[in-house]
């Protein structure tokens, strides 16, 4: 253990008190005189190595710098003919003598680092301040000597301070490991990186090992492996180049396959498989047989139905002779005028012609109503040629590819079997491929036997009904066909909806203009009942009142007679009293008038 630090201040203060009173009884010779008869530094001394160089660039001597020199004791002087001693610990040697070439490079080179005699036991922090070069510090508070640096080293190491300093300042030290090997090292890479990632992705989502993979494909096991799943390994089949540079591997020991990518060990493993792609091909048609069957019989059950029932619509034809002879009313004699028939797609554009002073009013529209009032058995046009909507969506094209893919396909398996499994030969004891698709292939052609069948009858009846309507079929398309009589269907339909809600709006219009009419015959006889004045008028009453009004006036005048003549005061009272008679003659007549309209508004609105 390291003893223990005195305090900070007072130990530094006699530290450094120390120092320089050695550094000056170093410097000043404690007074005497013998070692300073000359002006040059003793040699050896770091102030004699600093004069040679500066000597040297052209700068003077330092005994001319008013800095004291950083003065050491003076080395004995060598034997005669030997070799100068070696310059005492920490120090430079001596310099070279005038006119002498200067040291190699190498040697000046290790003078920019100091030699301290004290070293850290353990790696230390580094201090990170900005290190001036030797020849720097000549001038400088560094080289202006005054400080004893072995005695402060001894100071600083007998009071602890180096120990203190590696035990706070000491360095993390990296515990050194042994490089291991990176695993994409040790991989064998053969795959294209874009090819191998993706397949990479493919076997990530199948859940199961190469092996397992393997053995699956050997047994045909559909349970195994989804549709999807086989789909995609069938996107990733072995090109002929991945297969030569791969084939190395296959019979490799363990610990080289151990090496490879997991793409690569992925080929490596299906290599083992003997026809490997024919196999996952048999086994997806085997899987997609029903449903394209399915597909296939539909799409040619809807086209020779809807084919059948189109050409025997009766009430659909005698429409479509209603249809002309509108027609030729509206063309006269002009050059559509006159026609023995139409194309029939002509009857979308029934909606097109539109009425002159109906604005929402079509030919369209007016079919409807002739039907509607006039036939309405053409009406039952609808449900014979319902079935067009179905026969509309089948796709020919899709149709064909289909029924053809299911005949290759059996053709293709039919020879894989008797050409590379004769009499039933297996590759491996797991090997099923003779006896899974065998009775597939003998059960699958004779379901395809019966569509084949179907495809002739449809396309004969397709071909009748096209030529039936006038068209030809080997230009016009089932699904182009069938779609002109579903859009007439939906058209006729919404004409249909289009006059039955404005006759609702007519019959409505009606129901009010009859209502408002009712109602102003009501007031009408109501006010000759009442005999109601016009009250907006001045000065008008009914005959009724004129007899009590000319009562009013003789009693008047019979009243100013008596009081000796009119004058102006009792005119205007007689003015006054007129007027509020009059008035309140009128308010009363017009309350009861109001009052005998909200008595007949209440009953109509019960009544309604």
């Amino acid at each position: 253990m390291a003893p223990s630090l005195p305090s900070p201040v007072a130990g530094m203060s006699n530290l450094l008190g120390q120092m320089l009173a050695k550094g000056g009884a170093a410097k000043f010779g404690g007074g005497n005189n013998s070692d300073s008869d000359s002006d040059e530094p003793p040699p050896g001394s770091f102030a004699a190595m600093l004069a040679a160089k500066k000597k040297g660039l052209g700068q003077s001597s330092p005994t001319t710098s008013k800095a004291p020199a950083l003065v050491v004791p003076k080395a004995p002087p060598p034997p005669a003919g030997g070799p100068p001693p070696p310059p005492p610990p920490g120090r430079g040697g001596p310099p070279p003598p005038p006119g002498a070439p200067g040291p190699p490079a190498p040697g000046m080179m290790m003078m920019n680092m100091k030699k301290e005699g004290a070293t850290a036991g353990v790696k230390l922090k580094t201090l990170q301040w900005d290190k001036l070069n030797y020849m720097a510090v000549g001038n400088t508070v560094w080289g202006s000597g005054g400080v004893d640096e072995d005695a402060l080293q001894r100071a600083l190491g007998a009071n602890g301070i180096f120990g203190n300093m590696e035990q706070l300042f000491v360095a993390k030290v990296t515990e050194y490991r042994e490089p291991r090997a990176s695993k994409k090292a040790r991989e064998i890479l053969i795959l294209e990186q874009r090819r191998a990632h993706q397949i990479n992705i493919m076997l990530g989502g199948m859940k199961h090992t190469n092996p397992e993979i393997r053995h699956a494909i050997f047994r045909m096991d559909e349970e195994f492996m989804s549709l999807v799943q086989i789909t995609n390994l069938l996107k990733f089949v072995p090109e002929a180049e991945e297969t030569g540079k791969l084939l190395e591997y296959k019979d490799a020991p363990e610990d080289v396959k151990l090496q490879l990518g997991r793409a690569e060990a992925f080929f490596v493993e299906i290599l083992k498989i003997e026809r490997y792609q024919q196999r996952l091909e048999g086994l997806k048609f085997k899987v997609t047989f029903e449903s394209l069957l399915d597909g296939v019989n539909e799409s040619i059950s809807a086209i020779s139905v809807a084919s059948k029932k189109l050409k025997n619509a009766k009430y659909f034809k005698e429409l479509l002779n209603l249809i002309l002879m509108l027609g030729n009313y509206m063309n006269g004699g002009g050059h559509n005028g006159g026609a023995f028939g139409f194309k029939i797609a002509s009857i979308n554009k029934l909606v097109d012609t539109k009425a002159s002073n109906a604005p929402n009013m079509t030919l369209l529209h007016f079919l409807t109503n002739i039907t509607e009032s006039t036939l309405p058995d053409l009406l039952n046009y609808q449900a014979e040629i319902s079935t067009c909507g179905e026969a509309c969506r089948v796709s020919l094209p899709e149709l064909l590819s289909d029924f053809n893919l299911i005949k290759t396909k059996l053709k293709e398996i039919k020879v894989e079997l008797s050409t590379h499994y004769p009499d039933g030969l297996k590759i491996c004891p797991d090997d099923r491929f003779y006896e899974v698709m065998k009775p597939f292939i003998e059960g699958a052609e004779k379901k395809f036997s019966r569509a084949e069948t179907a495809m002739v009858e449809m396309d004969s009846l397709y071909k009748d009904c096209v030529k039936f309507f006038g068209e030809e079929p080997a230009i016009i398309k089932p699904d182009e066909f069938f779609g002109i009589f579903k859009t007439f269907t939906s058209s006729f339909e919404k004409a249909r909806d289009d006059n039955r809600k404005q006759r609702e709006r007519d019959t409505q219009r009606e129901k009010a203009k009859q209502a408002a009419r009712q109602r102003q015959e009501q007031i009408a006889a109501k006010r000759n009942r009442l005999q109601v004045p016009d009250i907006i008028g001045e000065g008008s009453t009914s005959d009724a009142d004129g007899g009590s009004d000319d009562k009013g006036m003789m009693d008047s005048l019979l009243e100013t007679l008596r009081n000796g003549g009119d004058n102006e005061a009792s005119r205007r009272d007689r003015r006054r009293k007129h007027r509020a008679d009059h008035a309140a003659s009128v308010s009363v007549k017009a309350q009861d008038l109001l009052t005998s309209l909200r008595e007949d508004n209440g009953g109509h609105d019960r009544i309604s």
